[in-house]
């Protein structure tokens, strides 16, 4: 691997202009050992049945793709689900025959340009690899965009949806139907999802949990909606992935000790994807980067989301939509749960921080960009040599606390910085990891006795 761009700063120190990451290592074992070419000029020559095998082998990989979903304008509490003899609501079909919600949402996948919306540049190269990527994506959803109409595709069996409803504009006084409309629209983008799948596989990733201020529950769907998202909970979910932050906004830990805390820089911590809304990901089972068991002691984090709450929160909308455990898919990995669904904790650390963006305004093409992380990680290490400069100084003022921390030492420090461990990604957990929490009120759990998986994602 080169030596990283690194450029002086007015106060001495060195900042680090292109920082290099596991993802970079992990992403080199598949790299080409020759160098890539624009184009290959011998590939129409090519048997057919070999150039078929190279499109699909460059579509069979992961993404997650981030979605929000906006009812639609005109939409308020007396017209969803309304009076259903007369509701406009699953009346209509699709081109499939399948019946259809009709809801009107729009949904808008944030990206670098119209292309984003597409996600796959093979149905724009010609007509053979066109044929084999609408082969793929057996899911064909068509929806409004703010340029005209567009066709979300999808293949379930290799892409996770990040599904984010967005809060109404208007909203009632109401609490209790505060955010009615703003949960049903997920049940009803599911539905269409799985109206519009041509090969009917019906497994699918997803990555949500109700977060609205009432409970998800078939009393506020429009009664076919309810009818359909019982259905999909019991045999078309493949996994859920609860994605919850960290207590502190950067990895130092050097909050004023307490019993059972100890300051660590925690390098493992895996820091969220930004600007890549629709990028592929390398799903490891197990993260392999060497010191993750040091992190994994002192798991601290936000305070809204405690994992026993939010697993709680989901079999709560399991049980009122009649779905049990025996009702479910019995998984095909030998694993000891009988449950085909899983659901998993997903801690990942959101950055920028407002402080670091005071007075920095980053166009919308460098979200996420080496450059933008570059500025992220060298406040980060700022915020790290402040707060180890005040933990000495409320001690004896004098010897200034080491960058390892306290809880390894400065070889096994070193080691890690010089793989890199930096990730972007998101850990997954089962709920069952979280049985061992040390410090109550900073909501930090001891989970080293379980090794997560990783999400990597391509940066």
């Amino acid at each position: 691997m080169s030596e990283p761009e690194t450029t002086a700063r007015d106060d001495g120190t060195v900042e680090n202009q292109t920082p290099s990451l596991f993802n970079d290592v992990y992403s080199s074992r598949w790299a080409p050992a020759a160098p890539c070419h624009a184009t290959w000029t011998p590939f129409p020559q090519l048997p057919i049945e070999l150039r078929l095998q190279i499109w699909l082998f460059s579509l069979q990989r992961h993404r997650m793709i981030e979605v929000n979903i906006c009812s639609p304008a005109d939409e308020n509490d007396t017209t969803y689900p309304g009076d259903v003899s007369q509701s406009q609501y699953y009346k209509g079909r699709n081109h499939l025959g399948k019946v259809i919600s009709g809801r009107g949402y729009t949904l808008n996948i944030k990206g670098r340009g119209s292309a984003a919306v597409p996600l796959s540049p093979l149905l724009w190269v010609n007509h053979e690899a066109r044929r084999t990527a609408l082969r793929f994506y057996h899911v064909h959803l068509p929806f409004p965009h703010s340029h005209g109409d567009r066709v979300l595709y999808l293949n379930s069996e290799y892409d996770v949806i990040y599904v984010r409803p967005q809060h109404p504009k208007v909203v009632p006084l109401d609490y209790s139907r505060r955010f009615a409309r703003h949960a049903t629209i997920l049940v009803d983008f599911l539905h269409d999802v799985k109206a519009h799948d041509g090969k009917n596989k019906g497994e699918y990733s997803r990555d949500f949990l109700n977060d609205h201020g009432v409970p998800l529950t078939p009393g506020i769907l429009h009664p076919a909606a309810a009818k359909s998202f019982a259905n999909i909970l019991r045999t078309s979910l493949r996994s859920v992935l609860c994605v919850v932050g960290f207590r502190l906004q950067t990895r130092g830990l050097g909050e004023i000790p307490v019993k059972n805390w100890y300051y660590h820089f925690a390098q493992t911590i895996p820091l969220c994807r930004r600007g890549h809304p629709s990028g592929s990901f390398h799903w490891l089972q197990t993260d392999p980067r060497p010191g993750v068991e040091f992190d994994l002691r002192q798991l601290s984090l936000n305070p809204f989301d405690e994992p026993g709450r939010l697993s709680r929160k989901w079999e709560d909308l399991e049980h009122a939509f009649g779905i049990t455990r025996e009702q479910l898919p019995a998984r095909e990995d030998g694993e000891s749960d009988t449950a085909g669904l899983r659901f998993y904790i997903c801690p990942t650390l959101p950055w920028p921080v407002r402080q670091m963006m005071h007075g920095i305004t980053m166009p919308e093409e460098k979200e996420g960009s080496r450059e933008e992380l570059a500025k992220y990680l060298q406040f980060e290490d700022d915020e790290w040599l402040r707060e180890r400069k005040f933990i000495s100084g409320i001690s004896d003022g004098i010897h200034i606390l080491p960058k390892h921390g306290c809880m390894i030492d400065a070889e096994t420090f070193d080691m890690m910085e010089k793989v890199p461990c930096t990730a972007i990604g998101m850990w997954l957990f089962p709920p069952s990891a979280f049985k061992k929490q040390t410090i109550l009120r900073r909501n930090c759990w001891d989970v080293s006795a379980v090794r997560p998986s990783l999400f990597l994602f391509e940066v």
